[in-house]
């Protein structure tokens, strides 16, 4: 990861613990203003730790029930007096067992790629709306464009809270536009990433830029190759530039399948148009049965 961008979320970071220890204190001291039984449980708490030790539990125990009882009085919630760090994996120190923390990975993957839509109105599971989708039968097989969605949200679903331990790692979602397969991909980012993951969600073009910018060594695509999961978006959008964009992506799909590490692509082309832009062996990367889910995405826009 770019040490530039990592240095600057860590300090982010630690800007956010100060601020929340700021917070603490302060509602501490509201807390024992407004309430004299807690502030002079407080006093006895302190005598006896340094005199009689024995009546520590009891009253540690009582100054429990006091401050529950002031916070439901007042209407305010459990940890009130101890707001909760915004990732709970590292208490937003960045590190877990002395490495990096997803929540750093992810946040430095969504400045470098700048298209993750991560915030707090991005795509979701729980925002999934089957009813944008129409009744009318599909020709292919009989089912309903909902019904066909329904089972890809399904299977996504499933997909996102089984990750890593998947039978089939890679996904391809292909269909022409407007049928949903961007919105169900950044619902599984969002899902994943959520669960701790490192995920990279980015445009084939942007992926595109990086590549060819890497060859100059004026950018890092470290994070495509060792990210937990990929998410290429919209592939067939990108220009295909001499020497840069076929090799690059077969590289990439080629390492990415070596060390096991799954990867999830949408496109509007057609698997013919897919082996015809882009050659065998990467055609043959993206849609090994053995390690890929083919997903078509039919229906109207």
């Amino acid at each position: 990861m770019p040490s530039d961008i990592t240095d600057k979320v860590l300090n982010e970071l630690n800007t956010r613990r100060q601020e929340r220890a700021q917070i603490v204190i302060s509602r501490e001291i509201e807390m024992r203003n407004r309430c004299p039984e807690a502030k002079e449980l407080d006093r006895n708490i302190a005598r006896a730790a340094l005199m009689n030790r024995e009546a520590l539990p009891e009253l540690l125990e009582k100054r429990c029930a006091t401050i529950s009882r002031w916070l439901a009085e007042n209407c305010l919630p459990r940890d009130y007096l101890a707001p909760s760090p915004a990732c709970a994996a590292c208490g937003d120190t960045g590190h877990v067992e002395g490495k990096t923390c997803a929540c750093v990975r992810n946040e430095v993957a969504r400045r470098m790629f700048n298209d993750a839509g991560m915030g707090a109105n991005s795509p979701s599971f729980e925002k999934f709306n089957l009813s944008l989708f129409s009744g009318e039968r599909l020709s292919s097989n009989g089912v309903t464009i909902r019904e066909q969605m329904n089972f890809n949200r399904d299977l996504a679903i499933a997909y996102s809270d089984c990750f890593p331990e998947l039978q089939k790692p890679n996904m391809l979602f292909y269909g022409k536009p407007g049928r949903g397969k961007t919105y169900l991909m950044d619902c599984i980012a969002a899902r994943v990433i959520g669960r701790g993951f490192w995920a990279v969600r980015a445009t084939a073009y942007h992926v595109n830029n990086i590549m060819a910018k890497a060859m100059f060594d004026r950018a890092d695509p470290e994070s495509l190759f060792e990210c937990d999961l990929l998410l290429l978006d919209d592939l067939g959008s990108e220009p295909l530039l001499n020497k840069v964009t076929i090799s690059s992506l077969f590289n990439l799909f080629n390492e990415r399948t070596a060390q096991r590490k799954p990867f999830i692509i949408s496109t509007n082309l057609t698997p013919e148009e897919i082996l015809q832009r882009y050659g065998d062996r990467v055609f043959s990367r993206m849609t090994d049965t053995r390690v890929t889910r083919l997903l078509e995405f039919e229906g109207i826009d």
